[in-house]
């Protein structure tokens, strides 16, 4: 039903997959494996990949392509941990605009 990336431009040449954690508690699954296996498909492509991070209203996009120097082509353990980093990076950005509310 719901496919990532979620967002396209026109031209193709930009994908967004977008994370809203507006009410949602940070450590939450953020990314799935699937969905990063598809997005780095797009940074190989050479499109500019992001995942826009949504809290409350505010928007936060975070590149994918800044790692895609690190990729290792077929390597499910590196997934893995680029998926723990990331899900890390979303998380301190949730946290960070939660401390900004309060």
């Amino acid at each position: 039903m719901f496919d990532t990336p979620d967002l396209i431009s026109e031209d193709g040449e930009i994908w967004v997959e977008v994370k809203d954690f507006s009410g949602i508690a940070p450590g939450s699954s953020t990314l799935t494996l699937s969905q990063l296996r598809k997005l780095f498909e797009g940074v190989r492509k050479g499109r500019h990949v992001y995942i826009a991070i949504v809290f409350e209203n505010n928007v936060h996009l975070v590149s994918i392509n800044k790692f895609a120097r690190e990729i290792v082509l077929g390597s499910k353990e590196y997934y893995i941990k680029l998926l723990a980093l990331i899900n890390r990076e979303i998380e301190e950005v949730i946290l960070a605009k939660m401390r900004e509310n309060v």
